[in-house]
């Protein structure tokens, strides 16, 4: 786990957030290098790294053969036939678009985290995973113009598309190319785009933005109120990572917002877990924020819309623009999942500004909060084709702290990349495999089963408990009976009468240690019943409750498992844990 904000080379921080009702574990933040992944190639300035297509018909290749309404740059030619241009330094640049220049070597940079070409598990796991989640993109698709008779048409169509697509890439592999996730995301947006669909989840978007600027005031004026600066940086930034779980493209984040309405900020800082994270280098951003002058310019990468951006990211911009730090506010220009746009970036800060003065005069009167679109297609970030407006304006304005957000754009791609500047990514991991690659246990199944086998020997130490008094308080009431009996029998010899039958005392209750749902259950189990307790003929009373009857083994719900928040994760989760110990059917994307 790193711990050092300054990178002996280069200014760096990485803070990813695995929340642990998401297939996650925990919050990350890393200044330094995360736990290694298999080698990759570097990336060559000849040959076929595949975010370098043909698109713009480069020389000695075929010309664009995709329908791209918006003019972005795609990173690959995803409709014609398979081949890719290759990209050096000197060519390939299309007009408008530019390297940036915080790269700290643009000939070594490669944006891709892993190569599904060159890692066969990360191979296997990845296009299984998009192919499942093309259901669910198919649905929004439709959902998203339910009035047009030939949408379902069409999203079938799309989705069809994916699966050749994904069939080709994965079964045609050159040595000479690479294949990143980045890639794979590529293809769906662009398969939405070509078959009319360009923004499926645009009214949600609008519906959270609107909802989320209704509560800004009241953020800031809960951040304001912590006298601590230390403190006050640590929440903007839990804030930050809490509003990057309200992710569409990740299934265990969408299961939660479709089914839970009143899901929020506040929800989502409660599975925030506790540090240390994944990747924990908060200490050093901490200190550096807190000791040193404050930075000239920063640069920020936004990710998802609504309460992400809102409830996140501005507080955060607005806390760096009170230091006197001026900021260029990135957003992607054409639609991707549930990211904000350009268009909806601007929209959303002028609401913004509506809510605070400090965010109003920046960005209205004193030209220190600037609005940037990038033209790439897809949730990813290559910093090597970036709009040549931003380019530009990051090298004008002497940017000295990059912060990127998101698992696309600082875990998927940019987690290794190297810049001139100070760099802070933050990130919630929403994937299991991902987060175990990177050496932490997401929220994933085998977090899971720790989780319940701590819980059931909780359980089993507290029911053994309950038998062992539940026998005592038996042995006490048998041997007061006895006593009772014999006290009768010898009164009955002495005057003469019949022996008396005194009705035994009812069993006395159960001691106060547990809560009355905890008893109410208890009592009505059959277990705990008086026959269950006697010895019956030809059998042996059981030792323990667990060789009794399980509550966990049996898929019994008590009211300690369905009482026990397992640091966010859902109850259907534990109902389906025994099917899923052995395999994990791959569900998160981004």
């Amino acid at each position: 786990m790193a711990t050092n904000f300054r990178n002996t080379t280069l200014n760096e921080e990485r803070i990813f957030g695995n929340t642990s009702g998401l297939n996650t574990s925990g919050g990350l933040i890393s200044t330094s290098h995360p736990p290694p992944l298999p080698p990759r190639p570097a990336f060559s300035g000849g040959g076929g790294d595949m975010m370098f297509g043909n698109r713009y018909g480069y020389a000695g290749q075929s010309g664009y053969h995709g329908y791209n309404p918006y003019g972005g740059y795609s990173s690959m030619d995803m409709y014609g036939p398979r081949s890719y241009g290759g990209y050096g330094m000197g060519q390939g640049y299309a007009e408008g678009f530019s390297h940036c220049t915080l790269l700290a070597s643009v000939d070594a940079y490669n944006p891709d985290t892993l190569d599904l070409y060159q890692d066969l598990e990360a191979n296997r796991y990845w296009f299984a995973c998009f192919n499942d989640m093309l259901a669910k993109f198919e649905r929004q698709a439709m959902a998203s113009q339910s009035t047009d008779a030939s949408a379902k048409n069409r999203a079938q169509s799309f989705r069809e598309h994916c699966v050749a697509m994904f069939d080709k890439l994965q079964q045609d592999r050159r040595e000479t190319e690479t294949l990143g996730i980045r890639n794979l995301l590529e293809v769906i947006e662009s398969g939405l785009r070509k078959f009319g669909f360009d923004d499926p989840w645009k009214e949600q978007k609008t519906i959270e933005n609107k909802a989320s600027v209704g509560l800004l005031k009241h953020r800031l004026q809960q951040l304001d109120s912590i006298a601590s600066e230390r403190e006050k940086w640590t929440e903007l930034v839990r804030g930050v990572l809490a509003g990057n779980m309200f992710d569409w493209g990740a299934q265990a984040v969408t299961k939660i917002l479709e089914t839970n309405n009143g899901f929020g900020l506040q929800q989502a800082l409660d599975r925030i877990q506790k540090r240390p994270w994944l990747i924990d280098d908060l200490d050093g951003w901490l200190n550096r924020m807190q000791h040193e002058p404050p930075h000239r310019c920063a640069t920020i990468f936004t990710d998802n819309a609504g309460i992400d951006f809102v409830l996140g990211i501005v507080p955060l911009v607005r806390e760096l623009l009170k230091r006197n730090t001026k900021v260029l506010l990135c957003a992607t220009r054409n639609p991707a999942i549930n990211d904000i746009t350009y268009s909806e970036l601007t929209r959303a800060i002028a609401d913004c500004c509506k809510e605070c003065d400090i965010l109003r005069t920046a960005y209205s009167e004193q030209n220190r909060l600037l609005l940037f679109g990038n033209d790439q297609i897809g949730p990813c970030l290559d910093f090597r084709m970036i709009s040549k407006d931003l380019a530009v304006a990051i090298e004008q304005n002497k940017v000295d702290l990059l912060i990127i957000v998101g698992m696309a754009r600082a875990l998927h791609t940019n987690l290794y990349a190297k810049f001139v500047c100070e760099t802070f990514k933050l990130a919630v991991v929403k994937n299991e495999w991902l987060a175990k690659r990177l050496g932490g246990e997401t929220f994933s199944v085998g977090r899971l089963v720790g989780v319940l086998q701590r819980e059931a020997r909780e359980i089993r130490q507290l029911d053994n408990e309950l038998l062992n008094q539940r026998r005592a308080q038996e042995r006490e009431r048998q041997a007061q009976l006895g006593s009772e009996r014999q006290a009768a029998a010898l009164a009955a010899a002495t005057t003469g009468g019949p022996v008396g039958t005194t009705s035994p005392p009812p069993p006395p209750p159960l001691a106060s240690s547990t809560s009355s749902g905890d008893k109410s259950f208890r009592q009505s189990e059959p277990f705990y019943a008086e026959s269950s307790i006697s010895t019956t003929p030809g059998r042996t009373p059981p030792t323990t409750i667990a060789e009794e009857k399980s509550p966990v083994t049996a898929g019994v719900k008590t009211p300690l498992l369905e009482d026990t928040p397992f640091e966010g994760t859902n109850l259907t989760l534990m109902e389906t844990l025994q099917t899923s110990t052995t395999a994990v059917t791959p569900k998160e994307l981004h």
